[in-house]
Formats: structure tokens, sequence, C-alpha cells
């Protein structure tokens, strides 16, 4: 019986290997294929445009404005098309730069249909687009979304498509409760939380929001809505009560005339006459062909500087996750996620004699509550040999918060959702379901507790107590370490805790950031703290593109992961073997110490 099973075992070992060399063998080929490609899609293309006198920064943006480069799998659909529009914040912050400083940069064009982003970054660039001195005109041929629109408002010249949707019509946030569908099909959620505001169980125990949660949540909403129009307002030159009328009064559903009529906009223009219309505003000649640079064009001519002085910026962004890239997961690719990596990459800095300040950006809602507290304790130590600002992005909520609190100094912008200071569990029971589906288990254990989190079964009360109490001390670490970094009481910081969600300007008051800006703001406040007259930045983190991804994964002379890290192939096969049943296996009668129940997640509420 045991040399079949070591024949079966054999033989399917061997199909997996011949698949895989199969598979070595194809994209081998193809990476070559792709390496011989790479050069038409890389930044610099033979498609970049010249900055020279007269040209004009065109910010065309599409997708998702984050603050590092991520894995962008539409370049592989659009070979031949090099005119690279997805940069990060960092990337088009550096551009208005050069816009502001370069001579021959005599204008800055929008043009944001198809991007996204929040309204912290957003508020970013539209203060750097203030300060660049220089005309600027926006123009859009589809929809004005409010987010989009908030950011063209600076400009000097709003021009729209005739058919343009403007869609000023306020903010809204919409939960979407699963208590009564995971019942339905039976599967009970046990949760366990500290903070009377921590909404993020709600949609597993309750039907409908918590008093607490609806006030919370109209709260930021409202202020990010007053915020806003106030600014807009202010640029546009009309009254904060004209653009409450046109959101009251749906005018978004309206021909694009009636944005001119109230001032929001300044005339109609079809997308076929712009170019005319923007020429003779620019040069006061129609017929004048635009010579326009994009963001990839004009960053080769930003100045980083050459000072021995150095100035590092740590990028945490992403959900928080216990994942060590590599080895918890080596087929993983490298997306925005905030992992062992930061832990790592802030301790080494602490030895590094070139990095005078450090800078932690951080972009997240939260996670995973023992990662949290490893990035908290780097900071902590990394803080006692030099200075670390943080730089809050449009969230850092929850873990986010956790791993910022105790900097030297944190920034955030007035949009920014921070705090967040809780912390909860959630264990599923699924033995209605599998009474539904006639499943039937039976259990045999050497301890009481041995099968504690099965989804065969409900926590006992003894164990709901253990596990509340569980959540508790972490709960009282987590307001520790804030009390520790904000050096203000635990009371004061349960105070302001409690799960609640705050604005960047309301933090300001309740002493949970130190002062309101942005990562340049808080480059400079580093240069401060360290006492640099002159430093250089370096940016630590970084991301890879699709094509930097694709050719680590399958390039020539990469031929498999296995060959990449040096291990046996029928090890290599056995890990992947390993991590697929660990990673789709659920939780079934995994330890608590092994789930990611303890969290710390505030959901994007918009």
């Amino acid at each position: 019986m045991k040399d079949f099973l070591k024949i079966v075992f054999g033989s399917c070992l061997g199909v997996i290997i011949a698949s895989v060399v199969t598979m070595i063998i194809f994209f081998s080929v193809l990476g070559s294929a792709v390496s011989s490609l790479t050069s038409s899609f890389s930044r610099g293309s033979d498609k970049t445009a010249t900055v020279k006198e007269g040209s004009v920064l065109l910010l065309d943006l599409q997708g998702d404005l984050n603050d590092q480069k991520v894995v962008d799998y539409s370049e592989f659909y659009s070979f031949g098309d090099s005119e690279e529009k997805s940069y990060t914040l960092p990337e088009v912050l550096k551009a208005l730069e050069v816009a502001k400083t370069n001579p021959d940069i005599s204008a800055v064009v929008l043009r944001l249909d198809k991007a996204s982003f929040g309204f912290a970054s957003a508020k970013e660039i539209r203060d750097a687009l203030l300060n660049v001195g220089k005309p600027i005109y926006a123009y859009s041929d589809l929809a004005y979304l409010y987010g989009n629109y908030y950011l063209s408002s600076v400009a000097d010249k709003i021009y729209a498509n005739p058919e343009t949707v403007f869609g000023i019509y306020g903010l809204s946030s919409t939960v979407l409760f699963k208590k009564g569908f995971l019942e339905k099909i039976g599967i009970r959620n046990q949760i366990f939380k500290v903070g009377t505001f921590k909404g993020a169980v709600e949609p597993y125990t309750r039907d409908d929001l918590s008093a607490e949660n609806r006030y919370q949540i109209r709260t930021y909403l409202d202020g990010l809505w007053d915020g806003t129009k106030e600014e807009i307002a202010a640029s546009r030159g009309v009254s904060v009560e004209s653009i409450q009328a046109f959101a009251d009064s749906a005018f978004f559903l309206s021909k694009a005339t009636k944005a001119v009529e109230c001032g929001l906009a300044d005339s109609l223009v079809y997308r076929t006459d712009i170019e005319k219309v923007l020429a003779s505003e620019i040069y006061g000649d129609p017929d004048e062909e635009i010579n326009y640079v994009r963001v990839g064009d004009v960053l080769p001519l930003y100045e980083e500087g050459n000072s021995d002085n150095q100035i590092a910026i740590v990028y945490a962004e992403g959900n928080i996750v216990d994942m060590e890239p590599g080895k918890d997961n080596p087929f993983a690719s490298n997306t925005a996620q905030i992992d062992y990596r930061i832990a790592e990459e802030l301790h080494n800095l602490i030895d590094d004699e070139d990095v005078k300040a450090v800078v932690l950006r951080v972009n997240s809602g939260g996670g995973s509550a023992r990662m949290s507290e490893l990035i908290n304790r780097e900071v902590v130590a990394l803080k006692a040999v030099k200075p670390v600002v943080v730089s809050m992005g449009n969230v850092a909520a929850s873990g986010g918060y956790y791993i910022s609190s105790n900097a030297s100094k944190i920034l955030a912008e007035p949009y920014t959702l921070t705090g967040s200071i809780g912390i909860f569990g959630i264990i599923p029971e699924a033995s209605g379901l599998s009474k539904k589906l006639a499943l039937t288990s039976e259990t045999v254990k050497t301890a009481e507790h041995a099968d504690f989190g099965s989804p065969m079964r409900p926590l006992t009360d003894s164990e709901k107590v253990i596990l509340q109490n569980y959540i508790n001390k972490g709960y009282d670490t987590f307001i520790t370490r804030v009390s520790e970094g904000r050096e203000i009481s635990k009371a004061m910081v349960d105070s302001v805790g409690q799960g609640r969600v705050w604005l960047g300007k309301d933090a300001l008051e309740r002493k949970l950031v130190d002062k309101i800006g942005g990562l340049g703001d808080a480059v400079t406040e580093a240069a401060r703290l360290a006492e640099l007259d002159d430093y250089t930045i370096r940016d630590v983190t970084q991301t890879k593109d699709f094509f930097d991804e694709f050719k680590n994964l399958f390039g020539m002379g990469m031929s498999v992961r296995a060959m990449i890290s040096g291990k046996d192939p029928e090890v290599f096969v056995r890990e992947r073997i390993e991590y697929e049943l660990r990673t789709r296996s659920g939780i079934m009668a995994v330890p608590l110490e092994r789930l990611d129940v303890v969290r710390m997640d505030v959901p994007s509420p918009l």
C-alpha cells in the first residue's frame, strides 16, 4: 500500500513539475518577447514630448491616484500606446513643482474625466496648483464628478462640452447590511469589539445604522461637503448658498448651460474646438499648435538635490496584513499593502547614517492588530535615533492611526479620515448552514478549547468572555500606544477613541495630529526637526509596474521562482501546495493566534 501511494504521489508530482516546466518554457519565450517590447511602454519612450518654450503641462490622469506605483495590468493591453497617464501623487506634485519653476512651461491644462482620487489627495494637488503661479485651464468632455470638479475649480477658466454632466449633488455614504442574508443561509457572525462608534462590524450585527455610527458618518460628510463648498465658492467667486442650491435643485441633471448660468463654468466648447480655444487663451493665436507635455515628460527636470543629508520617505499604503512577501506567498504580486516590508524598512533606517530624518506616508484604513503593533514598535525605535514625521493621506484610521501615533510629529490634510481608535474580532459560525446542507461533523479533542473558533459550533459562554477580554486588552494596548505617542492621558484618548472617525481638521483640535499639511509639508517639518538646511529626498518603498512584475515572474534567466529562491523544485512545489491549502481552507480549526480576526479597520466611507 505504501509503495502504491508512493507511485501515485510520484506520478502526481511528475505531472505538476511537467506542467510547471511547460509553463516556464512558454512564459520564458513570452517574457523574452515582452522584454523586447517594454521599452515602448516605459516612461521616456519615443513618444516623449520635449519641454520647450511655450509648453503646456497636461494633467489628463486616469484611474486611481495612489501614493505608490502599483501593478497596472491595463498596460498589457495597450500595446503601441506609450502615453502613460497613471501616475502617483508624489509624481504629480513633482511635475507641478517643475511647472512652477520652469520658464518654458507657460500654463497647465486639467482633463480629469477618468481620474479618481480621495479628497485629501485632491486637496494636496489643488494647493500645489494654486502655487504654480501660471494660467490654469480645465476641460471636461464627459463629466465633472464632484471630486474632479473640486480640483478643477482652481482653474482660471473652466470649459465643458455642452453635454457634460456637472456632478455637484452632494456627498453620501451607503452601508450594505449583510446580517439578514447571512442568517438566511445559516451563517452567524459572533462579534466582539471595543468602540461605541466602531461601525465596521454593523453590517454583520444590525439591519440599520446605530445612532452613533449615523452621527459620525453625517459629521464627517458634512465636514467634507462644507469645506469643499467653501473652497469652490472662493475659487469661482460665487456664494456657498448657490452651490448648495445647485445640488438641492438637481441641476446636475440639467443641461451644462445651467452650470455656466450659476458661475460654475465659463463657457461650453465642443471637443473638436477646445484646442483652438485654449491656444487663443495661452498664445493669443487660435491656430498655434499647443506643445503638451505630461507628467512623465517633466519628471526628469525635477531637481532632487545632491546633498549627503537624506530624508527618507517610507510609503505605508493599503491594508495592514500579516504577511512577509516572498515567504508567506512567494507568488504574490508587488501591490500596495502594508506588511512586514514596512517594519523591516523602518528597522533598517535606524542604522543608516545618510538618512537624517524619515517621513512615514500613511494611507490605510487599518487591518492586522499584530502587524500594526510591530510597525508601531519600529517607529518608536527609529524616533529615538532620528525624527520621524507621519504624513497622512486620504485615510489613516484604526490600524493606520496605530502605526502613526508614536511619530515625532503627525501631519494630516483637513479632509483626511483618521482616528477610529478601536478594535474588533469576528468569529463566523456556520452550524445553521451545515444543517441546511445536511452536513454533520464530530470533533475529537485533547483540551476543552482545542476547537476554539471552529465554524461548526458556536462559542461557549466562557469562550465569549475569554475572547471579549482578549479584545479589551487589545484596545487597552491601542490607547496606551496613542497615549505614549501623543503624550496625553489614556482617559483622553478613550474619550476621542471608541472607534470614532475624525476628519483631519477635527483631529487637530483633539490632539490626534499636530499640523494640517501634505506630503511636502511633512518633508519640510522633518528637515526642521533634523536641523537640515539642505537635503535630498530618498523614496524607500518602491513598487513595480506590470512589465517589471511580469519579467520578474517569467522573464529570461528567471525560469522559475524555485530557482530564484534557491529551493529544490520538490520543496518549492510542496510549499506552493501548502500555501494554497492554507489560504483556501478558510478558518476551520485554525487556532486564534493564526486567525486574522482581530482587526482595526475603517471601511471607506465614500
